[in-house]
C-alpha cells in the first residue's frame, strides 16, 4: 500500500502538467517567442536569458497556480518583464562593455509593458539574421537551431563534430558579430533575401546531413538533429511558399526520415537501399514528399534539392518487381554533380553508374574521388 497522501500525488501530477506544458512551448515556440523579444530590441543573448528565466519561473508558478489559457503569452509577458527589470539595473549600474545601451532600452520596454503580446510570426527574421553573410558559415546551422529551436552548444557539439567548448565559441563570436556589426533584424529586401534563403537552406541542410555521415555513439543525438532540422524546414516552407528549393529540400529531407528505422539492421550494420524492408518505410512521410517535389516542380525554377529529391523518389516510387529506373537516377546525377559536386553526389553517380554500366565503370567513378574524402566516408565503401 502506497504511503503517499492525495496532496502529494495531485502537486506531483500539477508538476507533471506543467513541465509537459513548457516542454511543449518550448517545442513549438521557442524561436517565436525569441524572435518577439529580439524584434522589440532585446539583443539575441540577453532574449534567450530572459526566455530562459520565463521559462525556470513557469515550471513554479504554473505547479502551483496552473497553466495559464495561453502558456506562449504568458512566457513572452514573463520574458519582457525580466527585461525590463534587467535594463533598470544596468541603466542604474552601467558597465562599460554592456551588450546594449540600458538608456535606450529602458524607455523602449517600459512602452512595451503597456502593449498587448505579439505573437506574430518572426522566425523567418531569425532564421534570415544567423544566415547573415557576417556570421561564419561554420556557425550558420548550430546558431539557427539554438535561436530558432532553442538547443544548446552541447546537446549539438557531437552532431557538428566538435567539442560543446569550441561550438560554445563558434555561438558567442557569431552572436558577438551581430551585436558589433548591428546586423539588422528583418526581412531583407528581395535580391538579398534570395540569398539569405539560399543560406538558410544549406544550413539546415547541413544540420540534417551530420544525422546520417558518421556513425558513432552520438548517432541517437544525429537522429534527434535530423527531426530539428525537417522543423526547421517546414517553417521555411510555411513562411517562402513561393521558393521552390524550400519545398525541394523538405522533400529530400522528407525522403530520407521515411527509410531511416530501415537503414540499419539489428546489429546496426549498414543496410543498401536495395536490401531495405519497404515495409518499414514510413509511406505517410513519402506521400508528403512527393506532395512537397510536385509543388517545387510547379513553380518550374529546378535547383540542386529539388534534383536530389527527384533521385530519392525513383528511389521509393517504383515496381518491385522491375526495380528503380536506374537510366534516369543516373541522369538525375548527371545534373546533380554540376550543380552540386558534394562527396555524397559522386559516390551517388557511382553507385547509379554501377547499376546502367556494370561495376567496372562504377568502380572507376569512385576511384576519381579522392582517397584523403572518404577515409570516414561509410557509403564509399558500402558502394565499393
Amino acid at each position: 500500500m502506497s504511503d503517499s497522501h492525495p496532496e502529494d500525488v495531485s502537486a506531483s501530477n500539477s508538476s507533471d502538467k506543467s513541465r509537459r506544458a513548457a516542454e511543449q512551448a518550448a517545442r513549438l515556440a521557442y524561436g517565436r517567442l525569441l524572435a518577439n523579444l529580439c524584434q522589440q530590441g532585446a539583443a539575441i543573448s540577453q532574449a534567450e536569458d530572459a526566455l530562459g528565466d520565463a521559462f525556470v519561473r513557469a515550471l513554479d508558478r504554473w505547479s502551483i497556480h496552473g497553466v495559464p489559457d495561453s502558456p506562449e503569452a504568458w512566457l513572452l509577458t514573463t520574458a519582457r518583464r525580466i527585461l525590463i527589470d534587467k535594463s533598470r539595473h544596468a541603466a542604474v549600474v552601467t558597465h562599460a562593455h554592456s551588450e546594449f545601451s540600458a538608456a535606450q532600452l529602458v524607455p523602449v520596454m517600459e512602452q512595451l509593458e503597456q502593449q498587448p503580446c505579439d505573437l506574430r510570426e518572426r522566425r523567418l527574421e531569425l532564421m534570415m539574421l544567423c544566415a547573415h553573410p557576417e556570421i561564419a558559415a561554420n556557425a550558420r546551422a548550430p546558431l539557427m537551431l539554438q535561436t530558432v529551436l532553442g538547443l544548446t552548444a552541447q546537446k549539438m557539439s557531437a552532431a557538428f563534430l566538435v567539442s560543446p567548448a569550441t561550438l560554445g565559441q563558434r555561438l558567442a563570436r557569431a552572436k558577438k558579430s551581430i551585436r558589433l556589426n548591428n546586423l539588422s533584424f528583418t526581412i531583407p529586401q528581395q535580391h538579398e533575401r534570395e540569398k539569405r534563403v539560399h543560406d538558410v537552406l544549406e544550413a539546415i541542410y547541413a544540420a540534417f546531413g551530420t544525422a546520417y555521415e558518421t556513425v558513432n555513439d552520438a548517432r541517437d543525438i544525429r537522429h534527434g538533429l535530423a527531426h530539428e532540422a525537417i522543423w526547421l524546414g517546414q517553417i521555411l516552407v510555411h513562411e517562402s511558399k513561393d521558393v521552390a528549393e524550400v519545398h525541394g529540400l523538405l522533400s529530400l529531407m522528407l525522403f530520407v526520415q521515411a527509410r531511416v528505422h530501415a537503414r540499419r539492421s539489428k546489429s546496426g550494420k549498414f543496410v543498401s537501399l536495395s536490401k531495405q524492408d519497404r515495409t518499414r518505410w514510413d509511406w505517410r512521410l513519402i506521400a508528403a514528399a512527393e506532395h512537397h517535389l510536385g509543388k517545387a516542380a510547379a513553380l518550374k525554377k529546378p535547383g540542386r534539392f529539388q534534383v536530389e529529391a527527384a533521385i530519392q523518389s525513383h528511389h521509393t516510387q517504383f515496381d518491385p518487381a522491375i526495380g528503380p529506373d536506374w537510366t534516369a537516377i543516373c541522369s538525375l546525377y548527371d545534373v546533380l554533380v554540376v550543380r552540386a559536386p558534394t562527396l555524397a553526389a559522386w559516390v551517388g553517380r557511382a553507385a547509379a553508374m554501377g547499376e546502367v554500366k556494370g561495376a567496372q565503370d562504377g568502380i572507376a567513378a569512385l576511384e576519381v574521388i579522392s582517397a584523403d574524402l572518404v577515409t570516414d566516408y561509410q557509403p564509399f565503401w558500402a558502394v565499393k
